[in-house]
């Protein structure tokens, strides 16, 4: 059980990471304003 909750919290924590990096390389500025608008493109 501790080795898969290991699994589950190391690709959360690679999908997160992932999502920032895009959003942070592509958008450079994400405004709470306009998130919605950014996250529909995807």
């Amino acid at each position: 059980m501790a080795a898969m909750s290991s699994a589950l919290r190391d690709y959360a924590d690679r999908w997160l990471a992932n999502f920032k990096n895009a959003m942070t390389g592509t958008y450079h500025h994400a405004s709470g304003t306009h998130l919605p608008r950014y996250l529909a493109e995807c």
